[in-house]
């Protein structure tokens, strides 16, 4: 890595790191569904569009700090995403539920990427300094995790659907109510 791309994913970071100091209203942390006791993600709500105005739009700051499990994928709550790496890198395993295949994906600073309702992933790996910039519209209950099953003869597959609320451990006000006091 070259040190201005260094600089650059330590400056965005330091930033992003002081904005979650100086605004906490405006941060929490996902715990790991599995292990409660354990940060998942960082997250800092940058706007968020008034209830009641169609569509809605969320947009985050986010910064990964434990590995999810590999023996599970997500889908997300939000119909559409858009996520702009700011800095540092990550990698993604993504799943279809109709085909007996991964796809891993590495996401690298000042990149973008885009999910659906339907995307089930699951990240692994990310570089110390790695924040994105998060956009979500139209949040819905209908979201959460998938087993996934490592066949000897077809790979890694996604099995039946589990509704976050049957699989996180610990109720979190932020992901009951999916909202960040602004």
């Amino acid at each position: 890595m070259n040190w201005l791309a260094l600089l650059w994913d330590r400056l965005i970071s330091a930033f992003c790191w002081w904005l979650c100091a100086a605004l906490p209203h405006r941060a929490r942390v996902i715990p790991h569904a599995e292990d409660p006791g354990k940060p998942l993600l960082q997250q800092f709500l940058v706007y968020s569009r008034p209830a009641g105005k169609k569509p809605s739009l969320s947009v985050y700051l986010q910064h990964f700090i434990t590995p999810e499990s590999p023996e599970f994928a997500h889908r997300h709550r939000w119909h559409y995403m858009r996520s702009f790496v700011l800095s540092g890198y990550f990698v993604e395993h993504r799943y279809r539920v109709d085909r007996d295949n991964e796809m891993t994906k590495l996401h690298r600073r000042l990149s973008t990427y885009t999910m659906d309702h339907e995307t089930i992933h699951n990240v692994y790996y990310w570089s110390r300094y790695c924040w994105t910039l998060f956009f979500a519209v139209d949040a819905t209950d209908d979201w959460g995790y998938y087993p996934i099953y490592n066949s000897i003869l077809w790979g890694p597959r996604v099995l039946n659907f589990i509704h976050w609320r049957d699989h996180i451990k610990q109720r979190v006000e932020a992901l009951e109510t999916g909202k960040i006091t602004p």
